[in-house]
């Protein structure tokens, strides 16, 4: 595996590196219920799905899982389960992260890096890759002991930048 994508529209994202040569998701469901009755079939329709895609790996949290097509547009109109994703993985692994308005965190990662997020917060943490490139719509973006090429693109976000180096920015 060379590059690692994660995406997630519901819920947060953190990635974070670890020193083993293999890739560890651990997957958080938060689900609204009128009773316990309910939950378990609200727990069903979230799941965590990996695919190797060329020299990559995906991990993508899909929503909708067993439900009719009725069921599933009610339940994006009113999402009533959300999922959180920590990955642990190498951090020599290109990275590409996408979340709707959840956060994102990307911590200890010595890769090229992409980062989008619709409108949650994305912080990255002591980045030493190649090149790191954030870009949001609406949300809060902070670096921080980043030594990289660095690209932050924002429409009315703020940006902050701590202990930054690197031949462009």
């Amino acid at each position: 595996v060379g590059v690692l994508q994660v995406s997630n529209l519901r819920g947060d994202i953190e990635v974070h590196s670890w020193s083993q040569d293999r890739i560890r998701v651990v997957a958080t469901k938060r689900v609204q219920a009128d009773d316990s009755l309910q939950v378990p079939e609200r727990l069903a329709i979230a799941d965590v799905r990996l695919e190797e895609l060329g020299q990559g790996l995906e991990v993508r949290a899909e929503y909708g899982l067993n439900l009719d097509l009725s069921q599933r547009l009610k339940e994006r109109r009113a999402p009533r389960v959300r999922m959180d994703l920590l990955i642990l993985a190498p951090s020599y692994l290109k990275t590409r992260i996408l979340t709707g308005p959840g956060r994102i965190l990307l911590k200890d990662w010595k890769a090229q890096a992409e980062v989008r997020s619709q409108s949650g917060r994305i912080r990255v943490e002591q980045f030493r890759g190649s090149e790191l490139s954030t870009a949001c719509e609406s949300c809060w973006v902070t670096l921080t002991d980043v030594k990289a090429q660095v690209r932050v693109l924002s429409v009315s976000g703020r940006v902050e930048l701590k202990q930054i180096a690197g031949a462009k920015l």
